[in-house]
């Protein structure tokens, strides 16, 4: 940790609090070269809720072939379930941002999504039959709105496929 810290922090010197790890590891997610030293790293992880911090943001730059194995650091339990969602929800939202991609609607089944892949969706999505499912269905009025606005803006451009 120490070594890692002197090649990706410059005054991350209180590696003994998880706030000084979580220093430590949040640069290390930026620099791709240190992604593999990193989750052995996290392994060692003493701080549970630290470790799955690492793993699910990193989740978000892996390629989807990788994932698995950013998730396969954590110890089993509910750490590891949550980052196993959280890649499952990475793998819809990559799937939904496809401009081309194949959609049938009557897989949308944004009630089984969480709060966070429905607003990550209605900030992202270009498909007006996504955004009208969020902006009806959505679970909280925030996602619902966003959704919303979004369709509202899609519509607006001219692009009345959404696609």
């Amino acid at each position: 940790m120490e070594e890692l810290g002197r090649r990706v922090c410059d005054g991350c010197e209180d590696l003994e609090s998880g706030h000084g790890r979580w220093a430590v590891y949040s640069q290390a997610i930026k620099d791709e070269n240190e992604w593999p030293g990193l989750l052995e790293l996290v392994k060692q992880e003493p701080d549970k809720a630290v470790a799955s911090s690492v793993v699910v943001n990193l989740l978000e730059l892996l390629p989807e072939s990788r994932r698995g194995d950013a998730v396969a650091v954590l110890p089993a339990g509910k750490i590891r379930e949550n980052a196993e969602l959280r890649s499952r929800e990475i793998s819809v939202l990559e799937a939904l941002s496809v401009e081309r991609a194949v959609f049938d609607e009557s897989n949308l089944n944004i009630r089984g999504w969480s709060n966070w892949l429905q607003m990550r969706v209605a900030v992202s999505a270009r498909r007006k039959e996504i955004l009208g499912a969020l902006s009806t269905a959505g679970s909280t009025k925030r996602i619902r709105n966003t959704a919303k606005e979004n369709l509202r803006l899609l519509l607006l451009s001219g692009d009345r496929d959404g696609r």
